[in-house]
């Protein structure tokens, strides 16, 4: 994002994007080969513990075993908050750059500034979260999570309605960044642990354990959630009158662009937050189905 003579907003220059994108496929190949090379000696152990009628199962088995985790209410519970919180980081990572533009008029570096600092508050908070879950549970913890969020996305509201005081001034978002970094800390950790634990609620119902299944269909939801922002924001940049060849956005539009960020986040933890009504699993409750399923197999 590099300024030049005729792009001054490094952002506006359609060349970064094409660098972007090389960086970012050659950085996408090389993490799949990496994991591939780690992966793939477990490859032929897995066929051969594969249950020989596995292979012969029709297609539409498939969607019926993802038709059985919506059953699964604690699951299910967690893999909507789980969209929903992605439906927030979707938001950033989609219009972020345009918001952070042409709103706040930051340079390439300071909205490096702004977004490393969120994500190395998230990555350094993770041991906090690990605390507070086995101190509170992991449903309370992550409630937390979405309040230090939620936070984050109103000290947004309120840098959006002052931002004409706060034009090409990264520190005034360091409240937004340690809050908001803190929350997200939460709120894409914690539900992965947790689906470990409707799991083992399932082996216990059905008596079959699939992790793959469930882990699998919780891609799903995050892809889901990624195509519903995608959708949701063209929409709404035509609504506004966004226009991507001007190199600057009326008043109205800048308003509306930082808005839509700050409140289309906060609904989308609302909504992860009343998700996670029908989970009601606890360390106690976990406990005891994990006994339970000890107790069947040593008798079987």
């Amino acid at each position: 994002f590099q300024p030049t003579a005729d792009f001054p907003v490094g952002q506006l220059n359609p060349r970064s994007y094409r660098n972007i994108g090389l960086a970012a496929a050659i950085l996408t190949v090389a993490s799949a080969g990496v994991c591939f090379g780690l992966t793939a000696k477990y490859i032929p152990r897995l066929k051969r513990s594969m249950p020989a009628a596995a292979d012969s199962r029709p297609r539409h088995a498939l969607l019926k075993s993802i038709q059985d985790t919506v059953k699964n209410r604690p699951f299910r519970a967690t893999a909507f908050s789980y969209l929903f919180n992605n439906l927030a980081s979707a938001l950033l990572s989609s219009i972020g750059l345009h918001v952070f533009t042409y709103t706040f008029h930051l340079s390439s570096q300071q909205i490096a500034l702004v977004v490393g600092l969120q994500f190395l508050i998230s990555i350094i908070s993770q041991p906090m979260w690990a605390a507070v879950s086995r101190r509170m549970d992991k449903k309370p913890a992550l409630h937390l999570g979405l309040a230090f969020a939620s936070a984050g996305s109103l000290v947004f509201i309120l840098l959006v309605l002052f931002r004409q005081d706060l034009q090409a001034n990264p520190y005034a978002f360091i409240p937004f960044s340690l809050l908001t970094g803190v929350g997200t800390g939460a709120l894409f950790t914690l539900p992965l642990s947790m689906v470990a634990d409707t799991i083992d609620f399932d082996e216990l119902r059905s008596g079959q354990r699939a992790e793959g299944l469930y882990y699998g269909s919780l891609t799903l939801y995050y892809k889901a959630s990624q195509a519903i922002a995608i959708f949701l924001i063209g929409i709404l940049l035509d609504l506004i009158r966004f226009d991507a060849s001007l190199p600057v956005q009326s008043d109205v539009t800048t308003l509306s662009l930082g808005l839509l960020l700050a409140v289309g986040s906060l609904l989308s933890f609302g909504l992860s937050y009343l998700s996670l009504r029908g989970y009601d699993l606890d360390e106690e409750k976990v406990q005891a189905i994990q006994a339970r399923i000890g107790e069947i197999k040593a008798g079987a």
